[in-house]
């Protein structure tokens, strides 16, 4: 297992959490790149969510990585 940060550096000093956007939208992001050596074609992504309420929210998507 990898642990992927954000590209703006956040989570990397508070083991691996970080404030999601918080802008007025419908929709809240994070831009993570894998590295470019990284092939799989059954791989999974997991995303554990601690809500501001103490709640943890567990969320997985199936990807297919091809040709970094």
């Amino acid at each position: 297992m990898v642990t992927l940060y954000p590209l703006d550096g956040s989570g990397k000093k508070s083991k691996g959490k970080f404030p999601c956007g918080r802008e007025t939208s419908s929709a809240e992001g994070k831009l993570i790149k894998f590295p470019n050596d990284v092939v799989c074609d059954s791989c999974v992504i997991q995303l554990i969510w601690d809500t501001s309420v103490g709640a943890r929210q567990h969320m997985c998507a199936d990807i297919e990585l091809l040709n970094g």
